[in-house]
């Protein structure tokens, strides 16, 4: 039996993010580039991304029960507009000589306020654009697109643009967050409102904030899949922490080899965006969890037993092809078993303890490094990790086979595991 189409509403949709992602990758690789010809200090220039992510974190948890009070659709278009204008007056500063560190870090903040809504509202969107037995179609083809965006096309634009003018890469990425822009007004879903309308304001925000946390932690499914989410996070930040290092000293890569180790590490990405749904319906929810976070583990202790470049990125190709196929698996898990109005603010949580774990997981192998070899690091990591997440598997072993059978074509849900 054919799958059903997804529809015009998820096509917008996948061309509005994949578009995102697109200028995502271009900035990326931009802004640091940009901060090393401002100045030298290695702590300054790291201090431009964190203000990315510190931004994420802090506000993740408001836009969340924003996103639940009002149209998702008008807050993507609202967080692209924003986006774009930052990064034109950003370019213009650059065009200028009036651009700073300071004005990098103010700029990143901006950008990253305005990324912590309009993330979790594209992700609310899904279970809403298309019906729930294409859930995991729809959640492949949105990996798929950010894959190739960002990691291909994204990254590779990102150097050639700067190598023409300084600021070019800002300026393509403002235009395509504008070109996104219609996309996401072409949406035509139905919204489901928070339903908490008592008292004043202040009093509803805090109300509805509690209410989406508390639901994540009284679903013994949904707070099991958040710890494995933080471990599963915490080891990738582990890796690519010190994954520079890795290469410069262990690998001996030089920057064009380094690259094409992130180039084979995204095509194993790629390859899980596309194989983890009949992946998942072959194996069911919890085989594929644990047969992923197995691969990723031993890929990642892998690491650190060889110095030859090529194994490595085949290394890192299987750790991404198994890394997304949990990516799809569990988000899919996660729309199918998530009240309707209160999917902003869980998506918001679950983004929060992604972005929090993988800051850890940096400054932990960071640490370790002063002290051991990198590769001995590595070794560490993926044995906590796994061992963790294999104790995490088997938790969540009943539920993930529950919503996500053998033979299924998609996520199901499974009353029993949500407070509504």
């Amino acid at each position: 039996m054919p799958e059903p189409r997804l529809g015009r509403n998820f096509r917008r949709l996948w061309a509005s993010s994949t578009l995102t992602a697109l200028g995502d990758g271009i900035r990326l690789v931009a802004l640091p580039l940009l901060a090393t010809r401002l100045t030298d200090d290695t702590s300054l220039i790291a201090l431009v991304t964190v203000c990315t992510f510190l931004s994420a974190l802090v506000f993740g948890p408001i836009a969340g029960v924003i996103v639940d009070a009002t149209r998702p659709v008008a807050i993507i278009v609202t967080g692209h507009l924003i986006r774009a204008a930052t990064l034109v007056i950003l370019a213009a500063t650059i065009l200028t000589g009036a651009a700073s560190i300071a004005t990098l870090c103010v700029a990143a903040v901006v950008y990253g306020i305005a990324e912590a809504f309009a993330d979790p509202a594209t992700q609310t969107l899904i279970p809403r654009a298309v019906p729930r037995d294409s859930l995991s179609r729809a959640n492949s083809d949105i990996q798929t697109g950010m894959i190739v965006g960002e990691m291909f096309l994204g990254r590779a634009l990102g150097g050639v643009l700067f190598a023409l003018a300084t600021g070019l890469p800002l300026a393509v990425n403002a235009f395509l967050l504008l070109a996104a822009t219609p996309f996401a007004i072409g949406i035509r879903v139905t919204n489901t409102p928070a339903r908490d309308k008592i008292g004043t304001r202040v009093g509803r925000f805090f109300r509805q904030l509690r209410e989406g946390i508390t639901i994540v932690l009284d679903s013994r499914l949904l707070a099991r899949m958040s710890i494995l989410l933080a471990v599963w996070g915490a080891a990738a930040g582990s890796f690519w922490g010190i994954a520079a290092v890795y290469a410069a000293t262990i690998l001996d890569s030089g920057p064009s080899g380094f690259g094409i180790m992130l180039a084979i590490a995204a095509i194993g990405s790629l390859l899980g965006a596309r194989l983890a749904v009949p992946f998942t319906r072959k194996f069911g929810g919890a085989s594929s969890a644990l047969v992923a976070l197995i691969l990723s583990s031993c890929a990642i202790a892998g690491l650190g037993l060889t110095n030859e470049l090529w194994i490595a990125s085949a290394l890192l190709a299987i750790n991404g092809f198994a890394n997304t196929t949990w990516n799809v698996m569990s988000v899919t898990v996660r729309q199918a078993n998530i009240p309707e109005h209160a999917l902003g603010r869980v998506t918001s949580t679950y983004q929060v303890v992604a972005r929090a774990a993988a800051p850890l997981g940096v400054a932990v192998a960071g640490v370790l490094a002063l002290t051991i070899p990198v590769g001995a690091v590595f070794q560490i990591g993926a044995v906590t990790y796994g061992l963790v997440g294999t104790v995490m598997c088997v938790l969540l072993w009943r539920d993930l086979q529950a919503t996500w059978p053998a033979g299924q074509r998609s996520a199901q849900l499974v009353p029993a595991q949500v407070v509504r």
